[in-house]
């Protein structure tokens, strides 16, 4: 995936580049656009160069001569300037500026490659196709966003051609299975909201493929395409636990109504081998009409399954629920307490110790009810019983 280090500020950008139609400073103060871009060129100090880059961002350049300047902008040296005429071209949808946009995917920097992509994507224009599915990382950003799935319909062909492409290594014994360009393909379909998709979607589910399957039903199952029900109403049968999991997942994410009552199903179904990802997903949702389900599924056989439920009632009530664990789970838990055990030992930070072990809980359900003081206490009672060896 793109590198996280940038993310942040990616995000930050794009919320200002999408805002649109913004009446900025420089506009009210009748300052045209080539003396903004000339004093940002000029600025040598950080502080005002920011302020600079603010205004460029939140203008909307209403003449030929003015987009021409933006896109002249995309040849700068500067990271900085690159990018923000990238978004605010992106932000008026200019195709003039998708040749010079799609050379920035080369850039040496990441943040540049990732705004190209991005950019590419809300322009829309079919010439980024190709150069897109070149590089994986930007097929998929790492906060959700597909710039193929938003180019929609006219990137499907080419995106179903590669998420059926095997990895070489695919044909050399226990090594079966699809690349990552494959996969992230499929990720691209399934986050596509283009109603011009829905016939060759539609045929999708069809597929033997799993992740072409999943990923029409996930992109359908957003766009509540009715015609699709009864294909989903299969697949929740499907002899795979994989597909019939994923499936019930899409499905009540995106018309709860409908499909609540399904997942709440398999919660009477002990034996059912869905039963892990439903508990997931009822806590996921914060569902209070599961909890008496749940309770009762706290003295199931399974101490995996004890374990997520407990995870699962944790998120829906904020209290923490008792049950047996077993050596599985006991031995997650030393695991987890071992790593923070080492942590301390290093001499890293309470908070930062704080923030791992809060992460641990809420996101995998991992040593529910500790506080930090409290297991550090343990660990400095128990001898060398979490000690690395």
């Amino acid at each position: 995936m793109v590198k996280r280090k940038f993310s942040g500020i990616l995000i930050l950008g794009l919320v200002f580049a999408l805002a649109g139609g913004i009446d900025t400073q420089a506009q009210q103060d009748g300052k045209s656009l080539n003396v903004l871009i000339g004093e940002l060129k000029g600025s040598k100090d950080k502080e005002e160069k920011s302020e600079y880059l603010e205004l460029l961002r939140e203008t909307t350049p209403k003449t030929a001569k003015e987009i021409q300047l933006l896109i002249d902008l995309l040849d700068d040296e500067d990271v900085e300037h690159k990018c923000v005429a990238m978004e605010v071209l992106g932000k008026i949808r200019e195709k003039k500026a998708v040749p010079k946009i799609i050379k920035n995917l080369k850039h040496k920097d990441n943040k540049v490659k990732a705004i190209a992509a991005m950019m590419l994507g809300e322009i829309g224009d079919e010439r980024a196709i190709e150069p897109l599915l070149e590089n994986p990382d930007l097929m998929i950003l790492e906060f959700g966003q597909s710039p193929l799935a938003k180019i929609g319909a006219p990137a499907l062909p080419k995106l179903i051609k590669l998420a059926k492409e095997k990895s070489l290594l695919g044909l050399l014994p226990k090594q079966q299975g699809k690349n990552r360009r494959s996969k992230n393909a499929a990720y691209a379909i399934g986050k596509m909201r283009d109603r011009n998709a829905i016939p060759t979607l539609m045929t999708l589910l069809h597929e033997e493929d799993n992740d072409l399957r999943l990923a029409a039903v996930q992109a359908l199952a957003a766009m509540d395409v009715k015609d699709a029900y009864p294909d989903f109403e299969r697949m929740l049968k499907d002899k795979d636990n994989v597909v019939r999991s994923a499936t019930l997942y899409a499905l009540v994410k995106a018309n709860k109504e409908k499909y609540l009552p399904t997942a709440m199903e398999i919660l009477d179904k002990e034996d059912d081998g869905v039963l892990w990802r439903a508990v997931a997903l009822l806590g996921d949702l914060k569902e209070k009409g599961a909890v008496p389900k749940l309770e009762k599924l706290l003295e199931h056989k399974d101490g995996l399954i004890r374990r997520q439920v407990a995870w699962a009632l944790w998120k829906i009530t904020g209290k923490v629920y008792k049950y047996k664990k077993d050596r599985w789970t006991e031995g997650e838990d030393d695991s987890w307490k071992r790593m923070i055990n080492d942590m301390l030992k290093r001499g890293e930070s309470k908070k930062s110790i704080e923030s791992f072990l809060r992460e641990r809980q809420q996101e995998h359900g991992y040593l529910l009810g500790y506080t930090l003081d409290e297991l550090i206490k343990e660990i400095e009672s128990s001898g060398d019983k979490y000690e690395y060896k």
